[in-house]
Formats: C-alpha cells, sequence, structure tokens
C-alpha cells in the first residue's frame, strides 16, 4: 500500500525513539477503524529499528492468543538470528499459560537492546477483557523496560471504544502512556495524492462513497474510472468490498443486534435522530445500555453526534447520524440489491446512478463532508484564529441550519450547503438564505450574520448567484485542497 499523508501521525510516533526525551522507555496507544492504515503507519514508522511485532487474532480463546503470541515471537527469533534460537524452544514456551509468563519470554530477546514492540489488533489478544493489561503493565515496569537500551511499547486496536476505556482510562496504565494517536480518515488533499491523476468530479464522487480510507483508494486508483471501479469492487459477487460491511461490523460488534439495529434505523431516518427515537426503536429503556451502545459506534467512527452550536455538549437535542461513508453507501445501495448481484446481474450500479436516490445521496454525504471538515473549513474563511463554537442550529422547528459558527467575536457564519449533480443550483437557495438570516437576526440582534454557501462545483452556480450580494464568499469542494 502506497503510504500517503499521516505526516503528524508518523512525527509523533517517530519523537518516541529519537532519543529527544529524558526516557528510555514508552508507551503509545494508536487506535481506529479497520483498514484506515495503523499497521502500515507503525511499519513506516519503525521500518528501520529492531521491531517485534505481534497480531492478535480474531475470536480465538485466551489460550489460543498467548499461543499464537509464543509463535509468532518464535518465528521473528528466527529471523533476526537465521537460525533456531534454543530459548524458544524449551518447556518455558510450551509451559506459558498466562500471560505474564508468555510476556517474560521477551526478556533475553530486548535485554541490551533498543527495540519497539507492537501488539496489533490489542483487543483481541486481551478478549476485551483488562487482565492483560494489568499483567503487561506488571512485566513492563518490573522487567522488560529496565532490560532493554530503549525500548517502546506500541498498543494498537480497531475496536476504539476498548482501548479508550480498557487500555487508555485503566487503572494500570494511568499516567504511563507517552502517545495517544486517534487515526482517522484521510483528508481531501491526501486522497487527492493518493488517486494520482483522478479529476476533480471522479475524486469527490470517490470521497463520498468510499471516505478517506486508504485501503479503499488505494483498490480504486488504478481503475479505468471511479464507477467502473466501484462497480467492480461493489456491485460483483467475487468484488473486494461486496463483503466489507460483514467484515467490518463483525470485526468491531459481533452479533450484538443492537448495534446492527441503530445502523439500520439512522439508514431509515438519514438525516439524524434524537437519542430518544434510537430508543424507541431499539424498545429498550433510556440508561447506561444505549449510551454504551452510542459511544461504541461513535468511538469506532461508524456514527457522530451533532449537538446544536448554541447547547451544551450533553444536550438532550443531540442528533445521531451515521459518519462513514462507507457504511451509509452499503446499506443505501449495496445491501438493499444483495440478491440481484448474488445473482450476477449486471446493470445494478448503472441504474443506481441514474437515478433521483444516488444524487440525494451524494447530497447527504457532501453535508457530512462540510460538516465533519468544519475546521478546515473556517480556515478557508480566514477565522480559524478565532474562538469559536459548530455544529447545527435549530430553533422551534422553525429554521435548521446545518452548519454555522457561533464566534468569539460577535460574528455568526451561517452555512448553506448545496449539492447539485449536472443541474445549476436553484434561485430559490437566496430566498431560503434571506429567510434564515431575517430570523437569525431576531435572535441574535447584536450579532452580524455573516453567509457562507458551499457547493461541490462552481459549474453549479447561476451567474445570478455569483452576483447576488447575500453570500459573503461561496466555496466549493476544490477550496478544500488549499
Amino acid at each position: 500500500m502506497k503510504f500517503i499523508g499521516r505526516e503528524k501521525e508518523l512525527s509523533c510516533l517517530l519523537s518516541l525513539t529519537d532519543g529527544s526525551k529524558n526516557k528510555t522507555d514508552h508507551i503509545a496507544v494508536i487506535y481506529g477503524r479497520r483498514r484506515i492504515g495503523k499497521s502500515e503507519l507503525i511499519r513506516q514508522a519503525f521500518k528501520n529499528k529492531f521491531l517485534l511485532y505481534f497480531e492478535g487474532v480474531e475470536n480465538q480463546s485466551k489460550g489460543r492468543q498467548i499461543e499464537h503470541f509464543l509463535l509468532q515471537l518464535q518465528e521473528q527469533i528466527n529471523e533476526q538470528t537465521h537460525t533456531k534460537t534454543q530459548n524458544y524452544n524449551n518447556n518455558d514456551s510450551k509451559t506459558a499459560k498466562s500471560w505474564a509468563k508468555a510476556l517474560l519470554l521477551l526478556k533475553p530477546v530486548v535485554k541490551g537492546k533498543k527495540v519497539v514492540i507492537v501488539f496489533d489488533e490489542f483487543q483481541w489478544m486481551a478478549n476485551y477483557r483488562s487482565e492483560l493489561v494489568s499483567e503487561l503493565k506488571m512485566v513492563w515496569e518490573l522487567y522488560l523496560s529496565k532490560m532493554a537500551k530503549s525500548i517502546t511499547l506500541i498498543l494498537c486496536g480497531s475496536i476504539a471504544s476498548f482501548m479508550i476505556k480498557k487500555v487508555v482510562n485503566s487503572s494500570a496504565l494511568y499516567g504511563r502512556i507517552d502517545l495517544e494517536l486517534p487515526i482517522k480518515e484521510l483528508a481531501a488533499i491526501e486522497a487527492n495524492q493518493l488517486l494520482g491523476n483522478k479529476g476533480r468530479s471522479e475524486l469527490f464522487e470517490a470521497y463520498m462513497l468510499l471516505g478517506g480510507v486508504p485501503f479503499y483508494l488505494n483498490l480504486i486508483k488504478d481503475k479505468s474510472s471511479i464507477r467502473i471501479g466501484i462497480d467492480d469492487l461493489c456491485f460483483r459477487r467475487e468484488g473486494a468490498l461486496f463483503n466489507e460491511y460483514k467484515k467490518i461490523f463483525l470485526g468491531h460488534f459481533g452479533k450484538n443486534p443492537h448495534y446492527q439495529k441503530i445502523l439500520s434505523t439512522l439508514i431509515q431516518r438519514p438525516y439524524s435522530l434524537l437519542r430518544t427515537d434510537i430508543i424507541d426503536a431499539l424498545q429498550v429503556e433510556a440508561g447506561g445500555e444505549i449510551s454504551k451502545y452510542l459511544f461504541d459506534l461513535e468511538s469506532a467512527g461508524l456514527i457522530m453526534g451533532l449537538t446544536p452550536v448554541d447547547k451544551g455538549e450533553n444536550s438532550k437535542l443531540t442528533r445521531y447520524m451515521i459518519a462513514d461513508p462507507f457504511i451509509s453507501f452499503h446499506q443505501s445501495f449495496i445491501d438493499p440489491n444483495k440478491k440481484k448481484i448474488e445473482l450476477g446481474i449486471e446493470t445494478v450500479f448503472k441504474t443506481i446512478t441514474s437515478g433521483p436516490k444516488y444524487y440525494s445521496f451524494l447530497g447527504r454525504m457532501f453535508e457530512l463532508f462540510c460538516i465533519k471538515n468544519a475546521k478546515k473549513l473556517s480556515s478557508i474563511l480566514g477565522f480559524s484564529d478565532v474562538e469559536f463554537n459548530y455544529g447545527p442550529f435549530y430553533h422551534h422547528k422553525k429554521i435548521q441550519i446545518d452548519l454555522m459558527y457561533l464566534r468569539k467575536d460577535n460574528v455568526i457564519t451561517m452555512v448553506e450547503i448545496k449539492y447539485c449533480g449536472y443541474k445549476q443550483i436553484s434561485l430559490a437557495v437566496i430566498k431560503e438564505v434571506e429567510k434564515k438570516v431575517d430570523y437569525l437576526r431576531k435572535i441574535f440582534p447584536s450579532k452580524t450574520i455573516q453567509t457562507i454557501l458551499v457547493v461541490n462545483s462552481n459549474d453549479v452556480l447561476p451567474k445570478s448567484i455569483l452576483s447576488n450580494n447575500i453570500f459573503y464568499k461561496v466555496i466549493h469542494f476544490d477550496n478544500f485542497f488549499i
């Protein structure tokens, strides 16, 4: 996989071993959804280091996880020394039934060396329990950190909720973690670098359907066109992404029906739902369990909560929507056509792209893109140095604004987001915005109201909108590459 972007994250990891800190032992915790490029980032950062790399196995018992760890340890020692090592063919390795005993077998390997140890898919190694965290902490502090010349431990996982709750916030590692590094999707400019020679229209479509997931973008970058690539990958029985949702979802949440029900409910109501709506759909009681479900899904990056800009973060008016473009795309178009795809019907995606539902979907994904890139948009507009809050704005069901900034410099920046496929934007947007501005002036009489129009392309703008002074600025998709 070609390594694109991640310069900041790469720098953070490299700083752990560059000797600039007055420490010889470091612990880093990395997490992010599957396919997001965590493992590649680690390999790039430590490609010139003595690296011991261990990966957990999905849905295996503690005993099998330990066996797999010992097997990987043996193989890596053999590769390092080009010969079989007696230390790992003795009874110690064969009788290591606890994590503590297994981890102690690292002692002769790290002694006197500069070494990086990586535990990847750590939640599987730990079987989603705290036991491994506690035993690792004990072995680390009493033995490994004292025996190595310098040592860095990387705990990496694709289940963010586990990594946050059971690792970052664990009592065992409290105060011991030097770096917490969440890995998110590539920015639009990085996706552009990865896709190489694709035009802006194709880049837009790829990003709206697949998001900034490096694995997906690498699969599609060499296709003759984005649509042909999507068709091959998603709408063919043998396509690499046809069953991707199941791999991601089951890997994150197993077979718990409540998670699936939440996503299905949000797909049916794609413009977001209140927590109370989700509770009603699941037919569960309000309380800790629903909070756990929402936290787990949000930590995984599959959904996001949008709190009104004028409310606190614990507001009951927080609304939830699916935040992962590919999950939305799968649930909206791939899953409903699964039988047709399995029957080998070859025109499924062509039919989808010729209908209004597809362009409505792209419009929703563009709104999501703008909301997720609200801080970038503030930089484009030139007020990123000003303190502000941002989010949607609703008032007595009389006004709905998808994205609004409440700024400390007494300016309110209202963002109108419009997507058009091949048609130009209707002039009705002017009256819509004027109505919203009049309403905001009544609520915030002392504030300056600044209006911004964000569109997918300059091609969809009539000259009359460009010449109208209702908009302070018109921003289009290309501006996010600045």
